[in-house]
């Protein structure tokens, strides 16, 4: 489900860009920089923590995506 509202968000952004009366070349140059630099960040700080933290940061992770999920599931059904 993520998956796909994340795909009709980067349709929706993409049909809003191609409106534009503007060069679409700028705007594609930021998202992909953005996008390199957040994911090589993320990557690089994963690494270093997972050095320190090992096998608890996964659980401590793996439990907060859990609560996550269990907090979506609440709000559309119980709290909708």
């Amino acid at each position: 489900m993520l998956s796909t509202a994340t795909s009709i968000d980067a349709f929706s952004v993409g049909v809003v860009i191609g409106f534009l009366t503007t060069s679409i070349v700028m705007p594609i140059l930021v998202f992909g920089f953005v996008t390199f630099l957040l994911s090589f960040l993320g990557i690089f700080i994963g690494d270093k923590l997972g050095h320190m933290f090992g096998r608890r940061a996964q659980f401590v992770g793996g439990i907060i995506l859990i609560f996550i999920g269990i907090k979506i599931l609440l709000e559309h059904t119980v709290f909708a």
